[in-house]
């Protein structure tokens, strides 16, 4: 196996060519000489990064992707807290860009098909704006739509880093404190998100709604992707260290996955804390990415641009 790209130099992101769509989505397409010889790749990446991710980590997963997969475009897509808490219409209003992108490039069908998708989800932000993507698409696009017959052309398939988590008090707790730097500052958070966790319980037991259920339930879903025909093959990367999203968590929702037959990669590492485990191994980490895609290319011939 190649060596990590995290391990090797990394040909500078300023080589590529760098279109923003909105303030928080951002396309890197490959540059020609990347481009060829590289019929394997898959033709999109969509990084959906972690609630309030820095831009320099983020970045790591872009260049890693561009080293893996070197003629794939790298769509990605940040999320602030407060996506979180805004209304559906809301989110959905952050992710249209993302929407009309992808409608112009996978779904007219007066184009030749693009290629494969390679869906990477960083921590439960990540996740959360995979679903309401998924949910837009579907809505825009219903079954029996002749644009959405597309999908069925080349291969998918999901990486899920560090999710899905759940709504226990001490997970949420963490993913608020953690980034604190200081004690005042970690017990000003503490007093702040406790009371907005009483507020948050009290709604969704009154309205019967569990965000988290919903989240394991969506990517339970045959295809993460409306259109795709078939089980879209997946990888779950997790540890036992990581105090926002607890191991027992993502074993449980794996079990549910692989009971419904689907094909389903686990790599669990020790010691590494939430989105870390690609800094942790990157060797592992993105060479299990590798062998996921060529899993979902198993299906048949990929179609390229």
């Amino acid at each position: 196996m190649p060596s990590s790209p995290i391990h090797r130099a990394h040909a500078s992101i300023s080589e590529h060519e760098v279109v923003h769509l909105s303030p928080d989505i951002t396309v890197v397409h490959p540059g020609a000489r990347r481009a060829d010889g590289h019929a394997d790749n898959p033709a999109l990446v969509l990084l959906f990064g972690w609630t309030a991710a820095p831009e320099s980590p983020l970045q790591k997963y872009v260049e890693g992707h561009t080293s893996v997969f070197p003629a794939a475009t790298v769509v990605v897509v940040r999320v602030h807290a407060g996506f979180f808490f805004r209304s559906i219409k809301a989110r959905e209003a952050v992710l249209q860009p993302l929407l009309d992108y992808l409608t112009e490039r996978f779904y007219d069908q007066t184009k030749k098909p693009a290629g494969g998708v390679l869906i990477h989800a960083l921590s439960n932000g990540g996740a959360l704006q995979l679903m309401t993507l998924h949910g837009m698409l579907r809505r825009h696009f219903p079954p029996k739509s002749q644009d959405i017959a597309t999908l069925t052309k080349f291969p998918v398939a999901l990486v899920v880093d560090s999710a899905p988590g759940d709504s226990q008090y001490a997970s949420m707790l963490s993913f608020f404190t953690i980034p604190m730097r200081t004690r005042i500052a970690r017990l000003a958070t503490t007093a702040a998100f406790s009371l907005a966790y009483v507020v948050y319980a009290s709604i969704t037991t009154a309205l019967g709604v569990d965000f988290f259920a919903e989240m394991h339930a969506f990517m339970a879903e045959t295809s993460v992707l409306p259109g795709r025909v078939g089980a879209t093959p997946r990888l779950y990367v997790y540890s036992d260290n990581d105090e926002m999203v607890r191991a027992k968590v993502v074993e449980e929702h794996v079990r549910r996955v692989r009971g419904l037959g689907y094909t389903v990669r686990v790599e669990k590492f020790v010691g590494s804390r939430h989105v870390q485990h690609a800094r942790s191994d990157p060797d592992r980490y993105w060479g299990a990415i590798r062998e996921t895609w060529s899993e979902a290319c198993k299906w048949g011939t990929q179609a390229r641009l």
